[in-house]
């Protein structure tokens, strides 16, 4: 899959590796895998898989549907993924904010 450059770069930005990009955007463009299919499609060795797949359900980028005792894997839709990171991304700079104005405003106010 040759993927623009602008593309790879974004979600690099996101913290995606290159091994990432490519299974993300697998499930985005092909749709649903169960583990076999996935590495199959994705041309990446199995224990490549795995490594790569957690970190990706874990930010919300993936969703796991069990049956059966398959697991299937779906891309989270690209606008509802982003919108977490976004949100994530605000809460924790909030979080960043509020301790330096803590830690800050007492020492400005001490003039």
């Amino acid at each position: 899959m040759v993927l623009p450059q602008h593309l790879k770069e974004s979600l690099n930005d996101l913290g995606f590796t290159d091994n990432k990009t490519l299974v993300y955007l697998t499930l985005v463009i092909v749709g649903t895998f169960n583990e076999k299919e996935f590495r199959k499609e994705s041309k990446s060795p199995y224990p490549c898989i795995y490594q790569i797949l957690q970190p990706l359900i874990g930010k919300g980028f993936v969703l796991l549907d069990g049956e059966n005792r398959t697991t299937f894997h779906t891309a989270t839709p690209p606008l509802e993924a982003l919108e977490n990171v976004k949100e994530q991304y605000f809460e924790e700079l909030n979080k960043k904010a509020q301790n330096l104005i803590d830690i800050l405003n007492p020492i400005y106010l001490m003039k």
